[in-house]
């Protein structure tokens, strides 16, 4: 699950590669790239790519039976009480 620290700290390196690595040549991000053959992302592709993680939603998951548990997307996730009943938490990312 991706908690808001994660997705806020998501949205900073984005918004850093947008504006220090995007606005000059996005191809001298490659070699922190996991994989060279891929193109890195160009400055708007990078916003896109940033209002996603404004759209952040949970669902209730049962990993035992690998389904949601509720059609409900959560605003925050109520992480204590699924996890005793032995659920977790699935992050869902929505289009822009």
């Amino acid at each position: 699950m991706l908690t808001k620290r994660h997705l806020a700290t998501i949205r900073a390196a984005l918004l850093f590669w947008k504006e220090e690595i995007a606005v000059h040549n996005a191809r001298i991000a490659t070699p922190y790239l996991e994989d060279d053959t891929i193109l890195p992302l160009e400055f708007n592709e990078v916003e896109q790519l940033r209002r996603c993680f404004q759209r952040v939603r949970y669902v209730a998951y049962d990993p035992q039976t690998d389904t949601l548990l509720s059609q409900e997307f959560l605003h925050d996730a109520p992480e204590q009480d699924l996890r005793k009943r032995g659920h977790e938490i699935a992050t869902l990312i929505l289009p822009a």
